[in-house]
């Protein structure tokens, strides 16, 4: 008769131990979150500290034709085009990932190396400054904030989200220009004071 009360208690053990853990895992984050870079906020000529160096948007300027040091772009939209600095900090770094982001945050727009000149590794101390290209609908300019980070998998890691101070009248006034921008070649080397005040 022990037998059976054995078996059962055996069973109900298991299931127990089941829905506990369903419901250990159902409280634990979803990886999704868990992933999440730490944001560090920050505005247009301001310095953001990274955990691998500090960046600054030194300047914005918004044009529907871009001329680069190699090619020229053309777009129906406009190109948010974006002075970054950044001083590595104990490590050789770049500007691995930078993205253009809605207000909303729903949506992003990622730069493409072809858009923009290779933004050169340096040393720990030694900054670089690069022109960053992003082509963003019109519409979704206003409010947007640009996404730096010194890893292309930015998970768990610090990740700058610096309001580039675009308003509806920089837009539009943007859109009627015809005159191509002229974009510039990385520097390497000591920073302008307007780059780092």
């Amino acid at each position: 008769m022990t037998l059976p009360w054995r078996r059962l208690a055996r069973v109900g053990f298991v299931v127990l131990a089941l829905v506990i853990g369903k419901e250990l895992v159902s409280g634990l984050p979803e990886d999704s979150v868990a992933a999440r870079p730490f944001e560090m906020a920050g505005h247009l000529g301001e310095d953001v500290e990274l955990r691998t160096g500090t960046v600054r948007v030194n300047d914005v300027r918004l044009a529907s034709t871009v001329l680069t040091p190699t090619a020229g772009y053309r777009t129906p939209g406009l190109w948010v085009v974006m002075s970054v600095s950044l001083v590595p900090g104990a490590e050789r770094e770049t500007l691995a990932y930078t993205a253009f982001r809605s207000q909303d945050g729903a949506r992003t727009w990622q730069s493409r190396s072809r858009q923009q000149e290779t933004c050169p590794v340096t040393p720990p101390g030694v900054p670089v400054t690069c022109e960053v290209l992003i082509e963003v609908p019109p519409e979704q300019l206003p409010g947007g904030t640009l996404l730096v980070s010194t890893e292309d998998d930015h998970r768990y890691d610090s990740l700058a989200v610096i309001d580039l101070a675009i308003d509806a009248d920089q837009v539009a006034a943007a859109e009627q220009v015809e005159e191509p921008l002229e974009s510039v070649r990385a520097t390497v080397g000591t920073l302008t004071q307007a780059d780092h005040g």
